[in-house]
C-alpha cells in the first residue's frame, strides 16, 4: 500500500541527512592526524546520523489500510483503527510547525510527522499537505459509511 507523505519535505530532509552524514563520515576518513578512536567515532556518527535522517525522518508518513492507518513517525510506528479516529487535520504539535494530526475520540492527538505544510516565500502555493489530509478524511468517512 502507498505511504502518504509530503514529497518536497521528504526530499529536503533526505538530502540534508545524506549531506550531513557524508560530511561527518568524511571527518573520520580524511584527516591524517586523527587517531583511530576518533575515526571510529566520526565514521559511526556519520553512518548513524545519515541513516536516521534519511531512513527514519525523511521516510515518515501514513499508510492507509482497510482497518485503519499505520502512522510511521521517526521514533515509532503506531496503528490506529478507523473507529478510534475522530478527524485528521493540520496544526501545530508542540514545537513543530504545521503538520498532520490525527485527533482521536479519546481526546488525544497523534502527530503525522511525514505530513507537513510547507508555507514559505519560495513555495507559497504548496497544497500537498492539505490534499493528503483531505484524502485521509475521505478514507475515514468511507470507512464509517
Amino acid at each position: 500500500m502507498k505511504i502518504l507523505r509530503c514529497r518536497q519535505w521528504a526530499f529536503g530532509l533526505g538530502s540534508m541527512g545524506a549531506g550531513i552524514g557524508l560530511m561527518v563520515f568524511n571527518l573520520g576518513i580524511v584527516p591524517d592526524e586523527l587517531i583511530l578512536p576518533g575515526r571510529v567515532v566520526f565514521f559511526g556518527a556519520g553512518v548513524g546520523l545519515g541513516w536516521f535522517l534519511v531512513g527514519r525522518v525523511a521516510l515518515a508518513g501514513v499508510q492507509v489500510q482497510d482497518s485503519g492507518v499505520l502512522v510511521r513517525n521517526p521514533f515509532a510506528h503506531r496503528f490506529i483503527a478507523w473507529d478510534e479516529v475522530e478527524a485528521f487535520s493540520l496544526g501545530r504539535y508542540t514545537l513543530l510547525s504545521r503538520l498532520g494530526i490525527a485527533r482521536l475520540r479519546d481526546g488525544s492527538r497523534v502527530p503525522l510527522f511525514g505530513i507537513q505544510a510547507i508555507e514559505s516565500a519560495f513555495n507559497p502555493g504548496d497544497r500537498q499537505a492539505h490534499e493528503i489530509v483531505d484524502r485521509l478524511n475521505a478514507a475515514l468517512a468511507a470507512s464509517t459509511a
